[in-house]
């Protein structure tokens, strides 16, 4: 479960395209499958402050 938090980094919108050939510990659920999809996607941090990729923002 995540924390919910306000500070936003970024919104973006797009299209999710998903290739045939997945192995199939990848293909399941919304990638079992070839297509395309849009998405929106809003990306944040979760202490409000900007954390390099390796530290958690939340106690393990």
């Amino acid at each position: 479960m995540r924390p919910s938090h306000a500070k936003s980094s970024a919104c973006v919108v797009g299209d999710l395209t998903i290739h045939a050939g997945l192995p199939a510990e990848l293909a399941q659920g919304l990638f079992a499958k070839p297509g395309t999809h849009p998405v929106a996607v809003r990306i944040a941090q979760g202490l409000g402050e900007t954390l390099p990729g390796h530290v958690a923002d939340i106690p393990a």
